[in-house]
């Protein structure tokens, strides 16, 4: 009985949330300033960047370009099982749960040495 009412509540927070947030994407038709970019990750919502191009960032953002730039300045990295932070998963006897990420403080170095294989 009480994993309806779990269900109930967590069906109504997502209705919030998607009544706050809605289903609206940005679409920009050109990169955009630093400035507009930090505010677009800010607000952590979905944007489409059409016909934008970056070739000096594929050939330029290498793993070492980045540890050089970076240095030792900690970096916040939401780390989960599965990719998903801050969603609703299912637990131990398909009950659902809305779950955090582990946050951990690492240099881009070791962040980059989690990601690769090995």
């Amino acid at each position: 009985m009480a994993e309806d009412g779990n269900k109930k509540f967590l069906m109504h927070i997502s209705q919030e949330y998607f009544d706050l947030n809605g289903s609206h994407y940005d679409t920009l038709d050109e990169l955009p300033t630093s400035l507009e970019f930090s505010k677009l990750v800010r607000i952590a919502r979905p944007v489409l960047m059409k016909g934008c191009t970056a070739p000096q960032a594929l050939s330029k953002w290498t793993d070492e370009y980045l540890i050089q730039r970076s240095g030792d300045q900690p970096i916040s990295v939401a780390v989960t099982p599965n990719g998903r932070a801050d969603a609703i998963t299912r637990g131990p006897g398909d009950k659902l749960y809305f779950v955090e990420p582990l946050t951990e403080t690492m240099t881009m170095a070791e962040f980059l040495s989690n990601l690769s294989p090995g």
